[in-house]
């Protein structure tokens, strides 16, 4: 699938209760581009996604758009985080910059201690989908956050694949015609 098309499933999925989306326009670029746009449009922005039109917004998009096709060609993927997702990088952002606070590092050092840069850092904390995994793993091998890790991993803890095959085994006892009380989960 395309990116745009992607985009524009997982913003109707995401707005559903709206009712469904209007593509205005195509303007190329990244997740650096779109925060650019929001920030220049934020008067007219009414909620998250949705911005209420204007002679302003209207005037840029035709000024700017390109089509479909142009855009694909020219653009870089783009990664579309779920709200879940991206409110979750901000609080373990938050979460990483309170345990630093708390063992007494300044942004500064322990960036230095981590090598790399104090933007990145600031980045990381802010909960930037662009830091890298190494960076997240730095941080919290350094803050001592490591251990425990592997258990969030560990298959038997993973609640929802759990979940899931039990739904499948109750769904296949029932076309078995299976009574649940002769089984012990």
């Amino acid at each position: 699938m395309k990116p745009i098309e992607s985009r524009m499933r997982a913003l109707q999925k995401e707005y559903s209760h709206v009712g469904p989306l209007s593509l205005l326009g195509v303007i190329p670029g990244n997740r650096k581009t779109e925060l650019e746009l929001h920030k220049k449009f934020d008067d007219e922005n009414v909620s998250y996604e949705w911005f209420q039109g204007s002679d302003r917004l209207h005037n840029f998009i035709a000024d700017n758009c390109v089509s479909i096709q142009d855009a694909e060609e020219n653009s870089e993927p783009t990664m579309v985080f779920t709200a879940e997702a991206e409110s979750k990088l901000k609080e373990i952002g938050e979460l990483i910059k309170v345990a630093r606070c708390r063992r007494g590092f300044s942004a500064s050092s322990f960036a230095k201690r981590m090598g790399i840069d104090r933007r990145s850092l600031t980045s990381l904390e802010n909960g930037s989908p662009a830091v890298s995994l190494g960076t997240f793993f730095q941080a919290i091998s350094f803050l001592g956050l490591l251990r425990g890790l592997e258990e969030v991993f560990c298959p038997e803890n993973d609640v929802e694949a759990i979940a899931i095959n039990v739904y499948k085994i109750r769904r296949n006892m029932r076309k078995r015609n299976i009574d649940e009380d002769k089984v012990n989960f």
